[in-house]
């Protein structure tokens, strides 16, 4: 439904700027054909495919078992487990994490709403700092700035609020003191740990290190899974037709398209005016906006696709973008973690039986720090930061 909400609304932007059709199929073409629009599709979908493989090879269960044998502390694992699995874009993979935070937490004598907030916050935490997700990928190519460039921005916000949120959720509990090492058994001696996790990382290696395109640098870290495990025909199958999202990779391109012709229809000067004769802050815009829709949506894509262009519009021109972009990204995030539609937040709560009003309540003093961290930062960028 999104998808064709954006293409309709694209189409009503291009008859409102007073383009005919033709003029409009060719904005269509052009934010469908654009080299950005054609690496994201393919970065999205390889990311897709390698989260398959991993789950079907049974790697990511045993990168799991080992790090059981690394760390012995339930309050460690507790936050790292859900941390680790919310590196991927698995639609409701908060179900993959609640069971062994179920665990952890029993270890620890959390109750249900502690281990539903704990699962959701710390699966989310890295959503604007690791490369991997869907609509980070998005916000890179629509406020123009470099994928790893705009990751680096959002990093101090986000390692702060890991920081307070771990202290807040687990660390000041006086039960982890008493708590006493619990002897696992070694799993079966299998791959090393390395070969693992190497097609996380290699992608991660390649674009950082070596500059290398995301797109192929993803195809080589799935091409080195593909060779270091063992994969039958069937599980190349499964990989390749559940990878294939045509339903994301629609509204991907549809937003691609909404925003190309938001772009070239005026909309956004008329906008500004008309905002900036009620007299509300650019700043005020830039929070309030993208964290109501994707509070009402429970998905961060939709604000990325359809408030953030429109948000740098209304940018006052010589005035420094990055502090808005900051903002705009962290409400964002806010928004759609806590929202009641928000896919996670449904299934935590399910499989927990946890209260929604409480799992929100608790979240309350980390995400607030987290947000006045983002406005702190965005402040100190704007006063030192040169133009």
């Amino acid at each position: 439904m999104l998808g064709y909400l954006l293409i309709l609304g694209a189409l009503i932007l291009g008859l409102a700027a007073g383009y005919d059709l033709p003029q409009i199929a060719t904005y269509f073409l052009q934010g469908l054909l654009e080299r950005g629009t054609l690496q994201l599709l393919g970065v999205i979908t390889l990311i897709e495919m390698l989260t398959i493989f991993l789950e079907l090879t049974g790697s990511l269960q045993r990168i799991l078992a080992s790090l059981r044998r690394i760390f012995e502390n339930s309050g460690v694992l507790i936050a790292l487990v859900p941390s680790l699995l919310g590196l991927f874009p698995v639609p409701g993979g908060a179900m993959l994490s609640a069971p062994m935070v179920g665990i952890y937490g029993d270890e620890i004598g959390f109750k249900a709403n502690r281990k539903s907030t704990i699962n959701l916050f710390f699966r989310h935490i890295w959503d604007q700092v690791f490369p991997f997700k869907p609509h980070l990928i998005l916000a890179a190519t629509v406020v123009d700035i470099p994928l790893f460039t705009l990751i680096g921005w959002n990093l101090p916000v986000t390692l702060a609020s890991v920081l307070v949120g771990f202290w807040y959720l687990i660390g000041r509990d006086p039960r982890l003191k008493s708590l006493i090492p619990t002897n696992h058994e070694d799993p079966p001696r299998g791959r090393p740990l390395w070969v693992e996790v190497a097609p996380l990382m290699i992608p991660l290696v390649l674009a950082l290190g070596f500059r290398i395109d995301f797109v192929y640098a993803m195809a080589t870290g799935l091409l080195f899974g593909l060779l270091t495990q063992k994969v039958s025909g069937n599980m190349l199958k499964k990989m390749v037709l559940k990878g294939i999202r045509p339903q994301l990779l629609f509204i991907l391109a549809a937003v691609m398209i909404f925003k190309t012709l938001l772009e070239n229809s005026g909309l956004m000067k008329i906008l500004a005016h008309l905002l900036s004769s009620y007299g509300i802050p650019v700043g005020i815009l830039a929070f309030a906006l993208p964290l109501i829709i994707s509070f009402a949506t429970g998905m961060e894509l939709v604000a990325v696709g359809m408030v953030y262009p429109m948000l740098l519009g209304l940018i006052p021109p010589g005035t420094l973008a990055l502090p808005y972009i900051i903002i705009m990204m962290t409400a964002n995030a806010i928004g759609q973690t806590h929202s009641p539609v928000h896919i996670c937040m449904v299934v935590g709560n399910e499989y927990f039986g946890a209260s929604l009003r409480r799992v929100i309540w608790m979240s309350l003093i980390p995400q607030g720090f987290r947000l006045a961290a983002a406005l702190l930062f965005a402040w100190a960028l704007a006063i030192f930061l040169p133009r």
